[in-house]
Order: structure tokens, then C-alpha cells, then sequence
């Protein structure tokens, strides 16, 4: 493992204030873009440290898996990932590489027939990690339709407003000082409050 490799994964190992703390219920870390690279592998050694005490799935466009696209061997489709005892307490954290026209590595509708496929029909929240993927309303309104087309409810979705910059053991969104212009938020078609983080329904 080179030097570059060891500092992510270990800057990984350092707490970060809330981002993976969710009392409410259990959080499920979602790696849906391929991280070619060494910047990509030092973001998922990273990110798998981060999230190392939470169970973890991989995702992506089964166009990419077919051409032979991999990640740690494995087809990026084949890991028999279940959703089915997700409930409205609990947070899906999307990562994928992408701007404010979605991500690059797969496209929504594929997104929420992955998660229809693995048994998803409930959650509390969807947080994409998408760089300026919520720079506009678009997206997200776009997510909800979707999402809710194929059966999957929740109480909310967010997304970064600008990009998401890893300088471990630090991550922010570009160009927002103050927490709460960081996100942009929408509400699902169910009624849920989380005192104590952004998701309070107004």
C-alpha cells in the first residue's frame, strides 16, 4: 500500500463532527462510481475506513459492469446487497462522482431500480454525495419523482450545493460557509422530523 494510500485510510480513522453519526437509526454508505485512479482508490480507502463500522454497499450502471468495469474484483453489481429492513429512521448516503446534471457512473431511474431490486421500499433520508448536485432544484425534484415512481418512500433528500472536497480528515462543500446553505433539501411524501441535524420539517 503506498504512502498516499495509508494517509487517506488512516485520515479516515479520525471522527468528523455528525457526518456519520445518526441516532436515529443506522446509516448505509452507498460507493456508486467506479473511483478509477489513484485519487479515486485514495478516496475509497477513505471512505471504507470512515464508514468502516457500518455495512457498505456497492452499485453501479450495469452498462459499465458489462464492459468489464471493476472495483476490488468484483463486478460492481454483484454484491447481493438487502434494503428490505431499511425503515424511516435510517439514512442512505449516495457517493458518486457527478455535477448538477446528476452522476456520472449511473443515471437515477438506474439508482432506484437497484434499490427497488435489493428490497428498498422505506427511508428516512437519501443524501447524495454528488458534487453540485443540488446547486439547483432540479436534481433532487427529479430524484423524488423517480424514486417515488418506483415505490421507495422517504421524508427527505439533500444534496451539496457546491463541491465536496476531501483534504482528509476534512471534508467541505466549496463555496458555503455557513452549515445550513451547504445543502439543498426536499421533502418526501411522508412527514418525519430529526431534531438535532438539518432534516427538521418545516
Amino acid at each position: 500500500m503506498s504512502f498516499l494510500s495509508n494517509f487517506y485510510t488512516y485520515a479516515g480513522m479520525i471522527p468528523l463532527i455528525h457526518s456519520r453519526h445518526w441516532s436515529p437509526g443506522k446509516i448505509i454508505p452507498v460507493f456508486a462510481s467506479q473511483f478509477l485512479g489513484n485519487q479515486g482508490r485514495y478516496e475509497l480507502d477513505y471512505l471504507k475506513q470512515y464508514y468502516r463500522n457500518y455495512d457498505y454497499d456497492y452499485i453501479h450502471d450495469s452498462l459499465f459492469a458489462s464492459e468489464g468495469f471493476t472495483q476490488e474484483g468484483q463486478p460492481l453489481l454483484g454484491r447481493c446487497f438487502d434494503y428490505s429492513d431499511v425503515t424511516f429512521d435510517d439514512r442512505i448516503d449516495v457517493f458518486a462522482h457527478g455535477n448538477e446534471d446528476g452522476m456520472y457512473s449511473l443515471s437515477l431511474q438506474a439508482l432506484a431500480t437497484y434499490f427497488k431490486s435489493k428490497g428498498l421500499r422505506s427511508v428516512g433520508v437519501i443524501k447524495f454525495n454528488v458534487c453540485r448536485s443540488g446547486l439547483d432544484k432540479y436534481f433532487l425534484l427529479n430524484a423524488k419523482c423517480i424514486f417515488l415512481l418506483n415505490g421507495i418512500s422517504f421524508a427527505w433528500m439533500s444534496a451539496p450545493r457546491g463541491d465536496i472536497n476531501y483534504f482528509p480528515p476534512f471534508k467541505y462543500i466549496s463555496g458555503h460557509i455557513l452549515k445550513e446553505d451547504r445543502y439543498r433539501l426536499l421533502n418526501g411524501n411522508i412527514t418525519k422530523k430529526f431534531p438535532g441535524t438539518k432534516y427538521v420539517y418545516q
